[in-house]
């Protein structure tokens, strides 16, 4: 719902995205018509993951901003706390478990967009041109 020229949606309204064995992703970016970035947001029961994979061209920032979780990214393996902050450039393997007994909030932030296109659920905002009649 667009609102005095922003956007916004309450958690319970994105989309989400379910990949089988990985934890729910629920998409932002989109949802809120962002048109040059990419952002969702995991909150992640004890043992669940998101799954290793990497991106060609896009470069991630990662928040982990509740809880704590162990994150592999490379050749590096690092059990972290909340607040911490990840970057991640493109063709970087990286992957999560939440390890812990508690929840953990993952926050992803991508750009450039094209790569996410790809998912059903990320759909970004028509770009339609009004037509003026006469």
């Amino acid at each position: 719902m667009k609102k005095d020229g922003f956007s916004m949606k309450k958690l319970e309204e994105l989309p989400k995205l379910e990949v089988e064995g990985q934890s729910v992703l629920h998409i932002i970016g989109s949802a809120i018509d962002a048109e040059y970035m990419a952002m969702s947001i995991a909150i992640m029961k004890p043992g669940e993951k998101i799954l290793k994979h990497n991106h060609k061209e896009a470069e991630e920032i990662y928040v982990l901003s509740e809880g704590e979780s162990t994150i592999i990214g490379g050749d590096k393996k690092v059990h972290v706390k909340a607040t911490t902050f990840f970057r991640f450039p493109p063709k970087t393997q990286r992957e999560i478990i939440n390890d812990s007994d508690e929840d953990a909030t993952w926050i992803f932030i991508g750009a450039p967009i094209d790569e996410y296109l790809e998912e059903d659920t990320y759909k970004p905002p028509s770009k339609k041109k009004e037509k003026k009649s006469g």
